[in-house]
């Protein structure tokens, strides 16, 4: 099999594509730029086995189907296959979320200056592979799992950092650099023994440090869509083609870049996979990411350029991190992994009438229950009721009743004080979005729909309740499209949704009662005076978020209260990937904020008698939460 067959086995849509633009009299832009002809193109592509007896064909063709693109500004640029292109576009802002946790892994006193690619998987815990950090870490005792910093020829210690940014830059521009030392060997496997070619490494405490990397724990599966994160280089040694290394890396190396690709086969009973993303020897670590989720399936570990490669499976280095005792780890399944994901903020789409929202119950009070019964969890009160809209006969009405969930709104700030969601986790479903849409029942003067909204630098239509939270039972079509009423949303910068902000309902669900799975989720702004005005809207800069649930193990009721603040994007206009972090936060402290009541829910609050001056300590994995 050459390598055209090796790509294009599933990949018929991208097949389709250069078939219909030669036959249409085009040409692949490659091609034309290096003076193959369409002619040629359309032989090797209807025939795959005149690759061998065509290669300039083979070195233009390739590149087309599996590129690697740059990373420029956190942004993955777009490739020139519409197949690819519309793959990569549906998929943007999830798979570049993760982007900056990607680094250069660097060494001081050693005649190497980069040897590859590492990233974050828990707060402070790097993952590349074993011969990776071989160049500046060895295992002296093989009783213990980690190793120990190797000294250069005359007695010097080498030292190794990861660097999150060395981004590609147009000429005499400034390479932007963000490097963190590397100070311990936690992990480094037997380099004599069959064992997965990874290892851990422990970096210093710095801000701004991105998020560590959730993995997808599904099953892998040929011909899933990945990607490979990391920073190739050349290497002669896995190069048998250093024109088409050229054709396909364009020349330059050891900046971050996305090559996207599938799996190719999943062997049973070991611990590696392979897959087709084009690679070099830099790419040694990479994160390969599963495309759909954003999450992480493997550490790519070796490869000959477009002849094979290979990767460490996720499931093998989430079993050696359970064994060392590294806990916060994170990894989902694929109905999980819907809550991690930022959606792109659509224009407005047609959205479907709704011709009566009277059989919308909302919110329900009777929803959570113990081992007594039903535990009655009320909705909040809002102190400052003259500014809450009111609708309905009389005017009398102020809580939009959605299906499974509730909203009340200001009309000076027209958005919601509030949005309340009842979750049961064990009647999910996953369904695909729809259109934005005003509520009728309140004038659309006092509902936002564009202004503040759109492309970067303007905000997302950031869900309080989130989209999948009532997508469950009989009614979860009719749940998901009621969470895209702009009445349940706010403005929030392009990415904010994300992290353990997102995940708070997920972990919660795990602690619920496991025969019900039932929560409970308050989520609203603070609407300060102080908000700064964009584009003519005040945007909130904190947020907050209440759950209660009847926990598993004490069958009682409890209740926590989170904030999270988008004040630094508001400030700088740019955004830095790991800067907003939540916080477990007294509800007692957010009613003030707030000015609303959450009742008894507040004394349920294992943060109850906490001075709230003392609470200023961010949440770095959700199992820091204190549920009792």
């Amino acid at each position: 099999m050459n390598k055209l067959q090796y790509i294009a086995k599933g990949e018929d849509n991208l097949v389709d594509e250069i078939k219909k633009i030669v036959n249409s009299g085009g040409n692949l832009p490659l091609a034309a730029q290096k003076g193959v002809s369409a002619s040629n193109v359309k032989a090797v592509i209807e025939d795959f086995t005149l690759a061998d007896k065509l290669p300039d064909v083979e070195a233009v063709v390739v590149p087309f189907m599996r590129p690697v693109l740059f990373i420029k500004n956190g942004k993955i640029e777009v490739p020139e296959s519409n197949e690819l292109k519309e793959r990569v576009i549906k998929y943007k802002p999830i798979i570049e979320q993760p982007l900056s946790s990607v680094g250069r892994i660097e060494l001081k006193n050693h005649q190497l200056k980069v040897i590859g690619t590492g990233w974050l998987i828990d707060e402070n815990i790097i993952v590349t592979n074993r011969h990776v950090a071989e160049y500046f870490a060895l295992k002296k005792d093989t009783s213990t799992d980690g190793g120990v910093f190797r000294k250069n020829f005359i007695g010097d210690t080498i030292q190794a950092v990861i660097d999150f940014k060395e981004e590609y830059t147009a000429e005499n521009t400034q390479n932007n650099q963000f490097e963190i030392e590397i100070d311990k060997i936690i992990y480094m496997p037997d380099a004599s023994k069959n064992l997965p070619d990874l290892t851990l490494l422990r970096i210093k405490k710095a801000p701004g440090l991105p998020s560590p990397i959730p993995f997808i724990k599904d099953k892998l599966s040929a011909d899933q869509l990945i990607g490979v994160v990391g920073y190739p280089l050349q290497d002669p040694r896995g190069v048998t083609d250093s024109e088409m290394e050229k054709r396909i890396f364009g020349e330059v190396f050891g900046v971050k870049r996305y090559a996207p690709g599938q799996i190719i086969n999943v062997p049973k009973n070991h611990w590696y996979f392979l897959h087709d993303a084009s690679t070099l020897g830099g790419n040694s670590g990479s994160l390969v990411q599963d495309m759909e989720s954003g999450c992480a399936v493997g550490i790519h570990f070796s490869g000959l350029l477009l002849e094979a490669n290979y990767a460490v499976k996720g499931s093998e280095l989430l079993n050696i991190a359970a064994k060392l005792g590294i806990n916060n780890v994170f990894s989902f399944n694929t109905k999980q992994t819907e809550s991690l994901l930022v959606e792109p903020d659509f224009v407005l789409e047609s959205p479907f009438a709704v011709n009566s929202y009277d059989d919308r119950k909302g919110f329900e009070t009777d929803f959570l229950e113990d081992n007594q019964g039903f535990v009655k969890v009320t909705l909040p009160k809002i102190k400052n009721k003259s500014d809450v809209v009111k609708f309905g006969e009389n005017n009398k009405e102020t809580v939009l009743k959605y299906t499974h969930f509730s909203v009340e709104m200001s009309e000076n700030r027209r958005m919601c004080y509030y949005s309340a969601v009842n979750i049961d986790g064990q009647k999910y479903k996953r369904i695909k979005r729809t259109g934005w849409r005003y509520d009728p029942r309140i004038p659309e003067e006092l509902q936002i729909m564009k202004e503040c909204y759109g492309n970067p630098p303007k905000f997302s239509r950031g869900h309080m309740t989130r989209r999948e939270d009532p997508n469950w039972g009989d009614l979860a079509k009719q749940g998901n499209d009621d969470s895209m009423h702009v009445t349940n949303t706010v403005p929030q910068m392009q990415s904010f949704n994300g992290g353990i902000w997102l995940s708070l309902e997920n972990y919660a669900l795990e602690n619920a009662k496991e025969d019900k799975q039932k929560i409970c989720v308050f989520t609203g702004p603070f609407l300060f005076d102080s908000d700064p005005i964009k584009y003519g809207v005040k945007i909130p800069v904190e947020f907050w978020k209440v759950i209660a649930f009847i926990h598993d193990e004490t069958d009682k009721l409890c209740a926590t209260g989170y904030t999270m603040s988008q004040e630094n994007y508001l400030k700088n206009e740019e955004f830095v990937f790991g800067e907003f972090l939540t916080y477990q936060t007294p509800i007692r402290l957010i009613e003030k904020k707030a000015n609303i009541s959450f009742g008894e829910l507040s004394k349920l609050d294992p943060l109850a008698d906490k001075i709230f001056e003392s609470l200023n300590s961010p949440i770095q994995s959700v199992r820091q939460i204190r549920f009792y």
